[in-house]
């Protein structure tokens, strides 16, 4: 495949192309999916680790910081004990 050299004309024929197609794909498109069933049946974390010296066992799986709600409750009922979070991460707002 060759790279084409972009250039004022195929760059407002593709920004015009995207701005037609995204009414198109609509707001689903751009926002997070919500889980709106419960699963069957949770699969539970089998293994724990011990946290250096603290005696504090962590989940083998981890996660980073989810932006739906149901997505970190499934995790919770999973048995995941460890969310990666950071202020830098979601402007801060994950943390909240």
């Amino acid at each position: 495949m060759s790279l084409k050299k972009t250039n004022r004309r195929n760059f407002i024929r593709n920004s015009s192309l995207a701005l037609i197609c995204t009414p198109v794909l609509g707001k689903s498109a751009f926002l997070p999916n919500q889980v709106t069933a419960e699963p069957e049946e949770i699969q539970k974390i089998k293994n724990y680790n011990t946290l250096g010296r603290t005696g504090f066992k962590v989940s083998d799986i981890a996660s980073g910081s989810p932006r739906s709600e149901a997505v970190l409750r499934a995790l919770l009922k999973s048995g995941v004990n460890y969310i990666d979070t950071g202020e830098q991460y979601g402007n801060g707002n994950n943390e909240r």
